[in-house]
C-alpha cells in the first residue's frame, strides 16, 4: 500500500479530525438543545394552565 493510500484511510490528528469531533459535539448539542426546548415548552404550558411553577414531583411534568 502506498503512503498516500495508507494516509487516506488512517485517521490522523489534525484539522479534519478536529472538525469531525466538532461536528459530533454540535450534533450532541443539538439533541440536548431539542430536549431543553421541549422541557421549556412543557413548563411554559404548565405555567399558563396553573399560574405558577411549583410543579409537584409526583407528576410527569415535575419528574426529573
Amino acid at each position: 500500500m502506498s503512503p498516500v493510500t495508507a494516509r487516506a484511510i488512517t485517521p490522523q490528528a489534525g484539522p479534519l479530525a478536529e472538525s469531525a469531533t466538532a461536528a459530533q459535539a454540535v450534533e450532541t448539542w443539538g439533541k440536548h438543545d431539542a430536549a431543553w426546548r421541549a422541557r421549556l415548552t412543557t413548563v411554559t404550558d404548565y405555567h399558563c394552565t396553573h399560574g405558577h411553577l411549583a410543579i409537584p414531583c409526583t407528576t410527569p411534568t415535575g419528574a426529573p
